[in-house]
């Protein structure tokens, strides 16, 4: 993404990822987490002791997390006599349209390239809504002489990023309104190449070897770098032949390639950035501004791993035991470092259910991989989620197994030898900034859990549960 993008997240980013600052953040977190399950309390029927739509709740959670980290202050929206007309359900219910915005755009004849369609409207109202709310919250902020934060290493955060010199404001609250956005459901932003015979240039698409069957993901179409609705989802949850998988626009056009082979992926993932590719003006599709590793949904990670925790024979009564000291008291930093059992559940769930399952990169250099010349400026799509249910990579590859993250003397969290392709986040100078963050999150139980219904997985640009996500909820007995 050039220097411009290197320039704004080295200086933009640090604190945010500075594992101290966030431990210091972890006192405000567990009361974040109070008002959460006292919210779920509260809207849990009486009688059969289910949460309707728990999606909801947790993305309102991860909101007022996400925004407490990076504005210093407590938003509000876990209160529980929030209105439709209140500044924090307008912020929540703008990116919720924004992102349901720009999943209609990737469908159809993407005539909103064109003409303001309505998708695209909404989509700019909704962009400029969150925009006028949060810099609205970036000054309110700025005028206090104090912040409703308990610790001075959470304003710093927020106090760091307005701080940092040689940079627009705009650029400052722009970073803080991408982190906010990200925190509640992530997807994908794109841009726009526009030219002249878009779909004459399209139509000529040819395949470099005939492909079999339903068409395997992805592909691109008149309406760009997208996924068809009518592909069945077990097309592409096994490997396929190279030849199968190689799609190109044109010789001018971006070479798509998708890599299964984990020493592959790691070497793509690993792979330095040197110079930025810019692909030449003919070319006539969407482009993606922003790849699917860039941040993990707060929301639908928890969602994922609580519901792999909850059918697992042992994992709850596991957890449990390692923070059953806190049971009646905030966790403390040091309960988290130890608890290797429940860090391995959540390294098992970012394995089995990444929401980011195929990270994106582009070749600056021409390079060779499996025996194939590819050259500089191919697109290449790391399907790590299938390679991370491979047997080839992990025995007993697709059963949710914790332990495989242990040491034999149970003294430590080890690194298996193929660990490397397990990144839900990401990884070196695009490492998810949230990293730390979303792991923490996820780090409380204070319920016995079960889902009211098997819990299905839709594609959404990136992973995501299908809902609505129903959940039965027992104060658990100590």
């Amino acid at each position: 993404q050039g220097e411009t993008w290197f320039k704004l997240r080295s200086r933009l980013t640090s604190h945010i990822t500075s594992p101290r600052i966030l431990q210091n953040f972890l006192p405000i977190l567990n009361v974040i987490f109070d008002d959460f399950i006292e919210v779920l309390r509260t809207k849990r029927n009486p009688n059969t002791f289910c949460v309707e739509n728990f999606q909801d709740v947790a993305n309102l959670m991860s909101l007022e997390a996400v925004c407490t980290l990076m504005l210093g202050r407590r938003m509000g929206f876990l209160g529980q006599n929030l209105k439709e007309e209140d500044k924090v359900m307008k912020l929540a219910a703008a990116v919720k349209q924004l992102f349901i915005s720009q999943r209609d755009s990737y469908y159809g004849l993407g005539l909103w390239k064109y003409i303001p369609t309505k998708t695209y409207r909404d989509f700019a109202k909704s962009e400029e809504i969150i925009y006028d709310i949060v810099s609205e919250l970036v000054d309110e902020a700025l005028a206090e002489n104090e912040l409703n934060s308990a610790d001075d290493d959470v304003n710093s955060i927020f106090y760091s990023i307005l701080q940092t010199k040689d940079l627009d404001i705009r650029d400052k609250k722009s970073a803080i309104i991408d982190f906010i956005a990200a925190g509640i459901e992530t997807k994908l932003k794109y841009s726009c190449k526009k030219i002249l015979n878009t779909k004459a240039k399209l139509l000529k698409r040819r395949t470099i070897w005939d492909i079999p069957g339903p068409r395997p993901l992805p592909f691109i179409g008149l309406n760009g770098y997208s996924i068809s609705k009518n592909t069945s989802f077990p097309n592409f949850m096994k490997p396929m032949k190279y030849g199968q998988i190689v799609l190109e626009v044109t010789t001018s056009g971006i070479p798509i390639v998708n890599l299964f082979d984990r020493t592959d992926i790691e070497t793509v993932l690993k792979y330095p950035s040197k110079y930025p590719f810019r692909p030449p003006t003919e070319i006539h599709v969407m482009y993606r501004l922003s790849r699917p590793d860039r941040y993990a949904s707060l929301g639908n990670t928890l969602i994922f791993a609580i519901n792999f925790i909850a059918n697992h024979e042992e994992a709850p009564k596991r957890i449990v035991e390692e923070f059953g000291a806190f049971k009646s008291s905030y966790i403390l930093q040091d309960a988290l470092t130890k608890a290797l059992y429940t860090k391995s559940c959540l390294q098992e769930t970012y394995r089995l259910q990444p929401t980011a399952f195929c990270l994106a990169r582009i070749l600056e250099e021409d390079t060779t991989l499996s025996n194939y010349d590819l050259k500089a400026g191919t697109v290449l799509l790391c399907q790590n989620r299938i390679a991370c249910r491979s047997e080839q990579n992990f025995p007993n590859a697709t059963k949710y197994m914790p332990e495989r993250w242990i040491s034999e003397d149970k003294s430590s969290n080890i690194q298996l030898e193929n660990s490397s392709i397990v990144v839900p986040f990401g990884i070196g100078k695009r490492t998810c900034p949230g990293k730390r963050f979303v792991e923490m999150e996820l780090l409380f139980l204070a319920f016995d859990v079960k889902l009211a219904q098997p819990l299905e997985t839709e594609f959404e640009f990136l992973l995501a549960p299908k809902t609505p996500v129903n959940i039965i909820l027992k104060d658990r007995v100590y």
